[in-house]
C-alpha cells in the first residue's frame, strides 16, 4: 500500500499489520508477508523471535503465511499430495492401457501379415494346380491322339487282314 506524501510528492509505502493493524513506515520494519494472501504482519504480532525472522527473510526457500492462511496452505498441500496420487495411479492406468493397445495393434499386424503370407501361399498353390490342369490337359491331348492312333492303326490291320 502506497501514499504520497504532500511535501515532497512523493510516494512512501505504507505496511499495515494485519494482527495489531499499526502502520510501518520503514523499510527495515521487521515484518513478515504472508505468501498466499500478501498481509503483513509484525514480527511480535506473528510471536518470531528476531532469529527465526532473520532466517525467513534471508532464505527464499523457506514460506510463511499468516494463521488465517496456514491451514488454507496445509490444506492446499494435502489437495496437492492427494491429487499427486491420484495422477500417479491413473498415468499408471493409463500406460497400461496403452501397453495393452500396442500388443493388440502388433497380434493385427502380424494376422495381417500372418494373412498376406497365407495369400501369396494361396497364389502359389493355384499357380500349381493351373499347371498341372494343363499338364493334365496335354496328357489327355495325347491320350485322345493316341487312341486315336490305335483305333486307326486296327482299323488299318483289319484291312489288311481281310484282303
Amino acid at each position: 500500500m502506497g501514499s504520497k506524501d504532500k511535501e515532497s510528492g512523493k510516494e512512501e509505502e505504507i505496511w499495515t499489520c494485519g494482527g495489531c493493524k499499526k502502520d510501518f513506515k520503514d523499510a527495515n520494519s521487521k515484518l513478515l508477508e504472508c505468501e498466499r494472501c500478501d498481509g503483513h504482519y509484525s514480527v511480535l504480532c506473528a510471536k518470531m523471535s528476531d532469529g527465526e525472522y532473520e532466517l525467513l527473510s534471508n532464505r527464499k526457500d523457506i514460506h510463511w503465511f499468516c494463521g488465517d492462511c496456514d491451514t488454507k496452505a496445509m490444506q492446499s498441500i494435502q489437495l496437492a499430495k492427494e491429487i499427486d496420487k491420484k495422477l500417479g495411479e491413473f498415468m499408471k492406468k493409463v500406460d497400461e492401457n496403452l501397453k495393452n493397445i500396442e500388443k493388440d495393434i502388433e497380434m493385427k499386424l502380424a494376422e495381417k501379415a500372418n494373412t498376406a503370407q497365407v495369400m501369396e501361399q494361396m497364389k502359389d498353390l493355384e499357380t500349381r494346380i493351373n499347371k498341372q490342369l494343363q499338364d493334365c490337359t496335354s496328357h489327355k491331348e495325347m491320350d485322345e491322339a493316341l487312341v486315336s492312333y490305335a483305333e486307326i492303326t486296327k482299323t488299318t490291320i483289319k484291312q489288311d487282314l481281310t484282303s
